[in-house]
């Protein structure tokens, strides 16, 4: 058993130098109250007593509780000992004090280690990979790789350079962050978004294969309507917020995104799952830009050559 953490006080839990330059830190407050009414909800919808014995034969529980805290297994970890140790895993008080102890503690940890960046707030490209890889072992490790499925969206702004080049960077910036709020607006809270490079991001969704149309979302639309709203709130939120700076009819307010998605395929690599997802991307981009391309779209035999050439080049046999 691991050793118990101290606890926190306020003081120690609000301290100000953590909150210095840490990206996630203004998010904190709500991402707690968020978190702790998650684990109750799960708690209840389990039935989980506290018994310890019943607590390590509930993965589902524990994998469920893996995406709410960014599928960091050794907050998990921690989480299922003061569990085990407070003996009240129903209680909001002793939850509250465990969500603030460990989050408190990755927050330190994300920061140190670099995983986050800083101008938008996305997971950086360097844990996209092994996020992957972590999960398809989680996933069966548990036996949990029958029910759930890994779905990986790749999103590019169409036209970027143009609007980086014709008005800096400082605008830039604001497409990317606006792009981010977008995202998080469309998918659930222990989703995972990735800044893959520049202008180029990467969501991950685990949902449950044997209700897939209805589990991408808590509002239980289909993947595919959630990918078309995507693509959607991203054009109205850049025609909203950048026409009284440059014009309605500016180049700045006719911004879109390409995206494409795939449900990656539990012995995939992840070097290769993302390539197929750039590859889907790239036809919606060469189809006309501001759409989404998905694996389940029916596919032009002209795309099908396209994406046996690219698979060719890149040593994917995975389409």
């Amino acid at each position: 058993m691991q050793e118990d953490l101290p606890a926190l006080n306020d003081h120690e839990f609000h301290d100000a130098e953590l909150a210095k330059d840490n990206p996630i830190s203004d998010r904190r407050d709500s991402d707690f109250s968020l978190k702790i009414r998650k684990i109750q909800e799960l708690a209840q919808e389990f039935n989980l007593k506290p018994d310890p014995e019943e607590l390590e034969n509930a993965p589902h529980f524990w994998f469920l509780i893996l995406l709410i805290f960014d599928s960091r297994r050794e907050v998990v970890l921690k989480i299922f000992e003061e569990f085990k140790i407070s003996n009240q895993i129903g209680d909001a008080t002793v939850i509250e004090k465990v969500v603030q102890k460990i989050a408190l503690e990755s927050a330190m940890e994300i920061t140190k280690a670099g995983d986050i960046d800083k101008l938008t707030g996305a997971w950086t490209r360097g844990s996209l990979l092994g996020r992957i890889e972590f999960f398809q072992m989680f996933t069966k490790e548990m036996s949990l790789d029958s029910e759930y499925i890994l779905l990986l969206y790749f999103i590019d702004i169409d036209h970027f350079k143009t609007i980086n080049d014709a008005r800096g960077h400082s605008v830039g910036d604001e497409v990317l962050k606006r792009l981010i709020e977008v995202v998080k607006n469309c998918i659930r809270d222990e989703d995972a978004i990735f800044r893959y490079g520049g202008e180029e991001f990467c969501v991950l969704q685990f949902v449950n294969k044997h209700n897939l149309k209805k589990a991408a979302t808590e509002r239980g639309i289909t993947v595919q309507e959630l990918i078309k709203q995507m693509v959607e709130d991203f054009r109205l939120s850049i025609r909203q917020g950048l026409a009284f700076r440059f014009g309605s009819e500016s180049k700045e307010t006719q911004l879109t995104i390409s995206l494409g998605a795939i449900q990656i395929d539990p012995d995939e690599d992840g070097a290769g799952a993302v390539n197929r997802a750039d590859g889907l991307m790239y036809v919606a981009k060469k189809t006309g830009r501001d759409r989404s391309f998905t694996q389940w779209d029916k596919i032009s035999s002209r795309v099908k050559l396209w994406l046996i050439i690219k698979k060719t080049l890149n040593g994917n046999n995975k389409w």
